[in-house]
C-alpha cells in the first residue's frame, strides 16, 4: 500500500467513526444530521481515495476516481449547511444552499460521465491522475469559491460570539481549514504538477481538533463528562492511535484482504 493509499484508509476510518459518534449522541438533532452529512462525504472521498490508490489499471482507477469525486463535491455542500446550521443561519442561508445544492449535482453528473476529466493516467509512480477538462476548471473555481465563503462566515462568527460559543466557532474554523489545505494538495497532481499529496492525511487532523472540542467545550451540544487528561487521551487516539494500530497490527490484516506489501 502506498502513502497516499494509507492516507485515505486513516481519513476513512477517523471520519466514519467522528460521524457515527456524533449522530447517535442526537440523531433528531438538525446540527448533529449536517455533521454527520458531512463527515459522511469525507468518508466516502477518502473510501474511494484508498480503492484508487489501490487500483492496478485505468479502469479500476476511473470506477474508483468517480467515487471519490462524488465524496468531493459533496463535501463542499455539506460543509455549507454545516456551518450555517452551526451558526444559526440555515434559515436566512436555505434558497442559496438549494441554488449551491443544484449546482454540485450538476457537476457529479459531469463527474460521472467523465466530462470533468478526459482519462487517467499514470504519473511519478503515485498513482493514476486525471486529464481535466475546461469543465474542471470551472468546477475547481467554484470548489475554492465555497470554501472561502463558509470561511468568511465562521470568521464574521468569531467577532460574533462570545464565550463558548466562539471557541467552538474557534476550533471548527481550525480544523476545517487542516482538512481542507490537506484535500487541496491533490489539486497540483490533476495539472500534472509533481507534488505529491503526503499532506492528505491532515484531514484526520482535523478529525482530532474536532474531537477535541466536541469533548472540551461541548461542540454540536455533546456534553460528556471528562477530564482533560481523558480528553487527550481520546484524540491522541483518535489521531495517532488508528495510524499506528493500521501499519502495526493491521498490516497482516490488510495484507490478507487486499493483497497489499
Amino acid at each position: 500500500m502506498t502513502l497516499l493509499g494509507f492516507s485515505g484508509l486513516v481519513n476513512f476510518i477517523t471520519c466514519s467513526s467522528i460521524a457515527i459518534f456524533v449522530i447517535f449522541r442526537n440523531i433528531k438533532n438538525p446540527l448533529n444530521i449536517s455533521f454527520f452529512n458531512l463527515n459522511f462525504s469525507v468518508a466516502l472521498y477518502s473510501f474511494g481515495y484508498f480503492f484508487w490508490q489501490l487500483a492496478k489499471t485505468e479502469n479500476q482507477a476511473l470506477f474508483w476516481f468517480k467515487i471519490l469525486t462524488i465524496g468531493i463535491i459533496l463535501i463542499n455542500i455539506t460543509y455549507l449547511y454545516f456551518v450555517f446550521h452551526f451558526l444559526g443561519l440555515i434559515d436566512k442561508k436555505r434558497k442559496l444552499l438549494r441554488a449551491l445544492t443544484f449546482i454540485n449535482f450538476i457537476f457529479i453528473g459531469l463527474n460521472l460521465s467523465s466530462n470533468l476529466y478526459t482519462h487517467l493516467e499514470q504519473r511519478y509512480n503515485l498513482g493514476f491522475w486525471p486529464v481535466p477538462t475546461i469543465l474542471f476548471h470551472i468546477y475547481l473555481i467554484f470548489w475554492f469559491w465555497q470554501c472561502l465563503y463558509g470561511f468568511y462566515w465562521l470568521l464574521k462568527g468569531l467577532r460574533l460570539y462570545t464565550g463558548i460559543k466562539r471557541e467552538q466557532v474557534k476550533y471548527f474554523a481550525i480544523s476545517a481549514l487542516l482538512g481542507f489545505a490537506g484535500g487541496a494538495t491533490n489539486w497540483p497532481m490533476w495539472y500534472n504538477i509533481h507534488l505529491p499529496p503526503y499532506l492528505n492525511i491532515t484531514i484526520s487532523l482535523y478529525i482530532g481538533i474536532v474531537a477535541y472540542a466536541i469533548f472540551r467545550y461541548r461542540l454540536l451540544d455533546i456534553n460528556l463528562a471528562l477530564t482533560r487528561v481523558g480528553i487527550f487521551v481520546i484524540v491522541y487516539l483518535l489521531v495517532l492511535g488508528i495510524p499506528l494500530g493500521l501499519a502495526g497490527w493491521g498490516k497482516v490484516w490488510l495484507q490478507g484482504v487486499f493483497g497489499l506489501n
